[in-house]
């Protein structure tokens, strides 16, 4: 999910987004989206982020721990 907000007059703006990750940690494979996991990330808990580069990079980085 993805809302943006701009001023074409300014060029200045803002957005929020809601995002999944689909994929693999520590040979674990499932879908985590916010306050939830399936498959073999059923019962993950952390939190996560986004930064922006000056080059206009996007990084995701999460900070997670999964249940045993």
């Amino acid at each position: 999910m993805f809302t943006a907000a701009s001023d074409q007059s300014t060029g200045t703006g803002t957005y929020v987004a809601r995002e999944s990750f689909e994929g693999t940690l520590h040979g674990r494979a499932g879908v985590i989206v916010p306050a939830s996991g399936t498959g073999a990330m059923t019962g993950i808990t952390g939190t996560g982020g986004l930064a922006v580069d000056p080059d206009g990079t996007h990084r995701v980085w999460f900070d997670y721990e999964l249940a045993p």
